[in-house]
């Protein structure tokens, strides 16, 4: 399994838009691998997750977001969430996972602060 997935930077901004229906345990370890190399790669100054097409994420998912958590304190990057589905983070409320991240509706949102 390839993860379906685009990587740019923008000015200091570094995007990864997640193609995937599911973050599920089928993706999320794809997705870490992923973040871990563009985080040992590239001086990343602010990261924008952009999970627009991400409509379901199990616990694995849950996983690997906060594995980008802890990636954005070991390497000292912003870290965004773009487009998160509601059920998603009404999730991430219910386990009150939900205060660790900066949430904006849409990627033009997180890229315009």
């Amino acid at each position: 399994m390839n993860l379906n997935f685009s990587l740019e930077t923008k000015d200091d901004v570094t995007i990864l838009s997640l193609y995937e229906p599911k973050l599920d345990a089928s993706t999320s370890s794809y997705l870490k691998a992923e973040l871990l190399v563009v985080c040992k790669e590239d001086k990343v100054q602010t990261l924008v997750l952009d999970l627009t097409d991400v409509q379901e994420a199990d616990e694995h998912g849950l996983s690997a977001l906060l594995f980008t958590k802890q990636l954005s304190e070991e390497y000292d990057f912003d870290l965004r969430l773009a487009g998160v589905n509601a059920e998603i983070i009404e999730t991430m409320q219910a386990i009150m996972m939900d205060q660790s991240f900066a949430f904006y509706d849409s990627l033009a949102e997180a890229l315009e602060e």
